[in-house]
């Protein structure tokens, strides 16, 4: 009779850690040796200061935004954990939902700062590409080109040191809100917060889940009033007419218009956090 022979957990686990750290240090190697050419390149031509200059300010955003993101994440994450219901009202839909829950209960307290880690980190690195508007933005200053235009009345400097770098702000912030609520809004579904399809039940959300997503809701619409507040120097370079700047129409029409859509999303923000 053939006997079962179990390979113990810890023989079985170590080609995976190995494989797993091979690949770090193939990643590293990689990265480093793209650094130091780089590194001997500026050198050679006496501008290593530039070098640097660029890699500190991309570790500093990228650490910045990396920090950031984790703690909107986190802090959003542990609020959905404690607005978790206490009883559930199941149905044959919910039952699914709630024995796939029950699974993944167990390895939430690692999971979940480890999933979020690894959304940071990618953010955090997206943004450190962004370095150049940074360092426009940062050195800006006093620069003044003398010549203010006529309808915002802003100095040209404005739209070339300043303008890149908040509307590179308003769209991360706009992306991560709405990641983040769509983040929170499956969590809250798989810990029975949100019922959808519990025909029998009035209140398909939990009061405090709708207090959760209504204040999310509304920093996305502040953030998307910010857009379309920055959207309006946009109307300068736009090639609507026959030449490109701001025309009759974008004067008359579009700048009213985009000044409306702010007030309006600013409004609606207040309405969900009401």
């Amino acid at each position: 009779m053939a006997t079962t022979v179990r390979i113990p957990y810890a023989r079985r686990r170590w080609p995976w850690v190995l494989a797993a750290v091979a690949f770090v240090l193939f990643l590293l190697l990689t990265i480093l040796s793209n650094v130091y050419i780089d590194i001997l390149w500026y050198r050679e031509v006496g501008l290593s200061t530039v070098f640097w200059t660029r890699l500190w300010t991309q570790a500093g955003l990228a650490s910045a935004f990396f920090i950031t993101f984790f703690a909107l994440l986190m802090v959003n994450l542990i609020v959905m954990r404690r607005l978790a219901p206490q009883v559930v009202a199941l149905t044959p839909e919910q039952e699914i939902v709630e024995r796939f829950r029950e699974n993944i209960e167990p390895y939430l307290r690692w999971a979940i700062p480890l999933g979020a880690a690894a959304l940071s980190i990618l953010v955090g690195l997206a943004a450190s590409g962004h370095w150049q508007e940074f360092l426009l933005w940062r050195s800006s200053g006093d620069i003044s080109f003398g010549a203010p235009e006529r309808v915002f009345d802003r100095d040209p400097g404005f739209y070339v040191f300043v303008l890149p770098w908040w509307k590179y702000l308003q769209g991360w912030l706009f992306g991560s809100l709405v990641g983040v609520t769509a983040i929170v809004g499956v969590g809250h579904f798989l810990q029975g917060g949100i019922r959808p399809q519990a025909l029998g039940l009035r209140d398909k959300v939990d009061a405090q889940v709708r207090a959760h997503l209504s204040v999310l809701l509304g920093l996305i619409l502040l953030a998307k009033a910010w857009g379309y507040y920055l959207g309006r120097f946009d109307l300068l370079t736009s090639e609507r007419g026959v030449v490109q700047g701001a025309s009759y129409t974008d004067v008359n029409a579009q700048l009213p218009a985009l000044t409306f859509l702010t007030i309006v999303a600013a409004i609606c923000a207040v309405l969900f956090f009401v």
